[in-house]
């Protein structure tokens, strides 16, 4: 390379990969009833193109897509179940995302005699 004035030289860049990061929802608190079952899609920020969800931990009934759909995969009891895994893109970004669902139980109302 080299400038008007005859100076010349190397130069070096780097390209950083982009990071994407997991936007709400991260948990969510459902009530224990005969169909305690929970749905969502998985939102992220910073990625560009295609993305892939991979499930790396959790629990087996808290289950996530490759396209980021998660679900339960049946009526779930009281307790706490997470999802852990990566995220990419088909420009090389990558991230990582949890999901933390807590099931309560019913409220149990008395009943008068």
């Amino acid at each position: 390379m080299s400038d008007a004035s005859g100076d010349s030289g190397t130069f070096r860049f780097s390209l950083g990969v982009g990071t994407i990061t997991q936007s709400a929802p991260t948990a969510a608190t459902v009530t224990a009833d005969a169909s305690s079952t929970y749905t969502s899609q998985l939102g992220v920020t910073g990625s560009v193109g295609t993305l892939t969800y991979v499930q790396t931990t959790g629990s087996p009934n808290l289950v996530v897509s490759s396209l980021g759909l998660l679900s339960t995969a049946a009526a779930l009891p009281v307790g706490s179940y997470v999802a852990r895994g990566t995220i990419g893109d088909t420009s090389g970004d990558a991230g990582t995302y949890f999901f933390d669902l807590t099931v309560t139980a019913a409220a149990v109302i008395p009943s008068r005699r």
